[in-house]
C-alpha cells in the first residue's frame, strides 16, 4: 500500500518506481491511498509522512519505507510482501547518528533558551526527537 498526498513530488517518484516493478513481482497486490481523502486509514497505520510504502503478508505489516525511495528500495518492499525476503530490513539510524542528533538538539535547545529564541528551542526539540523516534515511538 502506498500512502500519498496530492502535491508530493516524492510520492509521484515512488509511484513511478512501483509501476515499473509491480508487474515483475508475482503475488503482490498494490493499492494507492490518499492520506487527505482517507484520514482514518492513515491514522490506523500510523502514517506520519508521505510517501509511506507499506508491505503486508498474511494480513500483517512486514515492512515499510517512509519518504523518497529509489527503485531498489521499492523493489525490496515488494519482495518483502511477496515472501522472497523472509527478514526485511527494519528502519533504524546508527548509534553515531542518534547521538549526533541528540547533541545537536541539546545545543540548539541551550542556545535558544540562552538567547530567548523560541524557534531555536523548538528546532532543538525536533532534532532530539528525531534521534530517538525510531527507538521509542515506532
Amino acid at each position: 500500500m502506498l500512502v500519498t498526498t496530492p502535491h508530493c513530488p516524492h510520492c509521484r517518484t515512488v509511484k513511478a518506481h512501483i509501476e515499473g516493478i509491480a508487474s515483475s513481482v508475482k503475488g503482490v497486490a498494490y493499492r494507492e491511498v490518499s492520506a487527505p481523502e482517507e484520514p482514518d486509514l492513515a491514522t490506523e497505520f500510523k502514517i506520519k509522512a508521505a510517501p509511506t510504502l507499506l508491505a503486508f503478508r498474511d494480513g500483517e505489516e512486514v515492512t515499510r519505507h517512509v519518504g523518497a525511495a529509489s527503485a531498489a528500495e521499492v523493489e525490496r518492499v515488494f519482495h518483502a510482501a511477496s515472501g522472497a525476503i523472509t527478514k526485511p530490513r527494519s528502519f533504524s539510524i546508527s548509534a553515531e547518528n542518534r547521538w549526533f542528533r541528540s547533541a545537536t538538539g541539546v545545543a540548539l535547545l541551550v542556545a535558544g533558551a540562552a538567547l530567548g529564541v523560541l524557534w531555536l528551542v523548538l528546532l532543538g526539540a525536533v532534532f532530539m526527537t528525531s534521534g530517538w523516534y525510531d527507538r521509542f515511538f515506532r
